[in-house]
């Protein structure tokens, strides 16, 4: 049955196709079907609507900076980009001067006392080494409890304050205490372990020749064996035992901050808040985008007929009604797409939304570039559409064409990614005064054009996509969605036939049907050639169609002469 009506469609789909009425039709509209559009018809709205969005919209509803909206623990120690944060701000300018007071709190901490008993029980046993030279250590030495990671640097760092933590909760950790010699611990004293090597190595020549000198003296007083002591402990420093020992705390400290952090309600609600933000904002680029892109369409059709009303006779208010009606013109059209609008909103606050956490989670490993935020919301912009297409498929494609379509979206987003880094690129070579922000924008938006034009170009008519295109939709042909292809296209063809029967004037039809049947009645009613000569001649008289000959006897003449003209 199903076979039977397609076979009785397409019957008559053919029949519309060979007629002159529909072939009229052709020459005289510009076929609107999927499968006859030009390049530049089919995707034109979506290169146009990803400029404005990009190029138009990007920099009055985004404020990218370098590091992300939300504060992270790599953000945070970078001092050119500080606290985005207020509160943050404010909680680290009010931690409190670091002084000898803060210094004795944390070492009165039972966690720092316990790790000294400790120790001070394997220093007597005879088991206890040198953390920063790798040598046991007699039981009547000298030994002090180290902070690997000085008590002064862990209060001043921001990770510590954007984790809320106290001084002695991060200097106290195990990693961060180890047993050294005196002689090395009051030498490095605050000094981060690069530094305190650093210096070593600075003074090494120094310190080597003033050992052979006290070495080489017969009796040594108390003041110079202490400095011997000193200077030998010193030289016994293993450099990559101490960087070691050092990389280890610093990594010991970065997982708890980073975990009391990442896991605490304020990071959470920053992460959301920024999300929920750039979700907004990416809606109403998306929305506005639409906007716009219809504003354009309409602009381009009716402008150049408001130009050519206005050469003849100029009229101020006469030009601002024209524009005034080519806004209201944009916007019901826009109105007639309201479910597309709110879609648009929606695929774009959910891509605004996965872009910023997108954003941050990046910077919690290191620190993204300005652009970065810009190019996640093309990323995901342009893969959630791709995805919608392959997976809701909401004009009813073929596995091929779906793909085919997708490849499209994601090459209209590469290519304002390409462009938006030819925006900064060229931003940072320009500095010229007016033309340092139009300049880069402009080269940015024409680059991004015209690569996603000739991507989408590409992909249309490549011999190989397409082949690829045939062969997927064939080996994964669906009869039932065929049947509904072909039924959308006969769909389309009616609506258009329909269409152009509408425009017809059915008074002066009938009226011309009227006249065209007394015509035939007349001819029927002639007996002889030259009757229907004579109703012909009438007819022409009736309708003021002029002959270049007034009777028969001129009709003779004018046929007999081979340079005359019949013109009706």
């Amino acid at each position: 049955m199903a076979n039977t009506q397609t076979a009785d469609v397409s019957h008559f789909i053919r029949e519309l196709d060979e007629t002159d009425f529909y072939a009229d039709d052709e020459a005289g509209m510009p076929d609107t079907s999927p499968a006859a559009r030009s390049l530049f018809c089919q995707y034109e709205e979506v290169v146009v609507r990803s400029l404005f969005s990009s190029f138009g919209l990007d920099p009055l509803l985004f404020a990218d900076q370098r590091g992300g909206d939300v504060d992270t623990l790599p953000t945070v120690r970078d001092k050119e980009i500080g606290f985005k944060n207020p509160k943050h701000e404010a909680a680290y300018q009010n931690r409190g001067v670091y002084n000898q007071q803060v210094g004795n709190r944390v070492r009165s901490k039972s966690c720092y006392t316990a790790k000294r008993d400790e120790f001070c029980e394997a220093l007597a046993s005879g088991n206890l080494r040198d953390a920063y030279t790798g040598e046991r250590l007699s039981p009547n030495a000298h030994v002090e409890l180290d902070h690997v990671v000085s008590v002064r640097e862990i209060h001043d760092i921001p990770c510590r304050v954007l984790a809320g933590l106290d001084t002695a909760e991060i200097a106290n950790i195990s990693a961060n205490l180890q047993p050294t010699d005196r002689s090395i611990n009051r030498s490095q004293r605050e000094k981060s372990a690069s530094k305190f090597i650093s210096d070593l190595d600075k003074k090494a020549e120094e310190r080597q020749g003033k050992i052979q000198e006290l070495k080489g003296k017969e009796c040594l007083n108390d003041k110079e064996f202490q400095e011997l002591h000193k200077l030998e402990r010193l030289e016994s420093v293993d450099k990559k035992r101490l960087l070691c020992k050092d990389k280890e705390a610093r990594g010991a400290q970065d997982r708890i901050l980073a975990l009391k952090y990442y896991t605490s309600h304020d990071f959470l609600a920053d992460t959301a808040k920024a999300g929920l933000n750039s979700g907004v904002k990416m809606g109403l680029r998306q929305s506005l985008g639409l906007v716009l892109a219809e504003m354009w369409f309409v602009i381009r059709e009716e402008f150049p007929r408001l130009v050519d009303r206005m050469k003849a006779d100029f009229d101020l208010g006469e030009l601002f009604r024209r524009l005034a009606g080519m806004v209201k013109k944009a916007f019901e059209k826009v109105r007639a797409k309201f479910k597309r609008l709110i879609a648009s909103f929606k695929d774009g606050a959910l891509a605004g939304v996965l872009a910023s956490v997108a954003t941050t989670v990046t910077n919690i490993f290191f620190v993204t570039a300005k652009n970065v935020a810009r190019i996640l919301r093309e990323t995901w912009s342009s893969l959630l559409e791709a995805l919608k297409i392959l997976f809701v498929n909401p004009d009813n494609l073929p596995w091929g064409d779906r793909l085919k379509a997708a490849a499209k979206v994601i090459a209209v987003g590469a290519s304002m990614i390409v462009g938006g880094l030819v925006q900064e690129a060229v931003a940072k070579v320009i500095h010229i005064p007016l033309l340092n922000e139009v300049l880069p924008q402009f080269l940015g938006a024409l680059v991004g054009g015209i690569l996603s034009v000739s991507l989408v170009y590409f992909l249309d008519h490549s011999a190989v996509v397409n082949k690829i295109v045939a062969f997927i939709n064939e080996l994964f042909r669906d009869g039932f969605r065929e049947t509904i292809l072909f039924f959308k296209e006969a769909n389309e063809k009616l609506d258009r036939y329909v269409a152009r029967l509408n425009a017809i004037d059915y008074a002066s039809f009938a009226r011309e049907i009227l006249a065209f049947r007394d015509i035939n009645i007349r001819l029927e009613g002639s007996r002889t050639e030259k009757e229907m000569n004579l109703v012909l001649h009438e007819v022409m008289r009736e309708r003021k169609i002029l002959l270049p000959y007034e009777d028969l006897c001129g009709l003779d003449a004018f046929m007999n002469d081979k340079n005359a003209t019949l013109v009706i």
